[in-house]
């Protein structure tokens, strides 16, 4: 089980959290997390597919009958990086393989922070901080060139990563903090500002060896809007923010 919470500092402001289920194994999981706007959103991962179910305020947007959108993560990543979602999460690490990741792929080493509680369990804590180029050289090309898509967009090279680990190595808390400085983008008609500022994230894992099971929404409740993406995604243009 795991439980996400992020905030940004950014010009438009936003905070949300959720919990949910994930197979480590399969990717597939489940999560339900507040909306900036209001309500709740549930999304369910059944690799390569996304559902989505908007808050009620939002559903208006869909066709009669709709309740669910779906968009298939496949076809949008080979479109804009030639790779699908598999071969872009290929090297993706497990609970018990972060803090080996981290040392390899940080700037100078993981520091022993000391003893920590997280949600009643007594943990370890680390900090590191992650050098995207070297996280992105072992990756797969496909997978690095969406790293450094990553790079450019936020205008950054490192990412301070802080990790809680109990005594059988797991992970149960992961936060990190992003500084973030982005150029401005115009997309259908619309441009978004350069703006700079944080965003944070923390992920809480809990309930290992708990069963999950993820179903997909009946077919006749989703609406598929993969190609409303994929025209998204080609269409969104950057220019130099002034």
């Amino acid at each position: 089980t795991e439980s996400v919470t992020q905030s940004n500092s950014l010009p438009l402001r936003s905070s949300v959290s959720g919990q949910g289920s994930l197979d480590f194994n399969s990717g597939n999981g489940a999560l339900t997390f507040s909306s900036p706007t209001g309500g709740s959103v549930s999304a369910r991962l059944i690799s390569p597919e996304i559902y989505i179910q908007l808050p009620a305020a939002d559903k208006a947007q869909l066709p009669a009958g709709k309740t669910w959108l779906s968009i298939n993560l496949n076809t949008v990543t080979e479109a804009k990086l030639g790779a699908s979602l598999a071969q872009l999460s290929s090297s993706s690490q497990g609970p018990n393989q972060l803090l080996s990741y981290l040392q390899s792929v940080s700037t100078s080493g993981i520091t022993t922070v000391g003893p920590a509680t997280i949600k009643g369990v007594v943990t370890t804590e680390y900090k590191a901080t992650v050098d995207l180029t070297k996280a992105a050289d072992q990756k797969s090309p496909a997978a690095q060139a969406a790293i450094k898509s990553l790079e450019a967009q936020v205008n950054a090279t490192t990412l301070p990563v802080q990790v809680w680990l109990d005594g059988q190595g797991r992970v149960r808390q992961v936060s990190e903090q992003l500084q973030v400085s982005t150029i401005s983008q115009s997309s259908g008609g619309t441009t978004i500002p350069a703006a700079s500022g944080s965003i944070s994230t923390t992920v809480d894992y809990f309930d290992f060896g708990t069963p999950v099971s993820v179903q997909p929404p009946p077919a006749s409740q989703v609406d598929d809007v993969t190609s409303q993406a994929l025209a998204a995604a080609s269409s969104t243009t950057t220019t130099t923010g002034e």
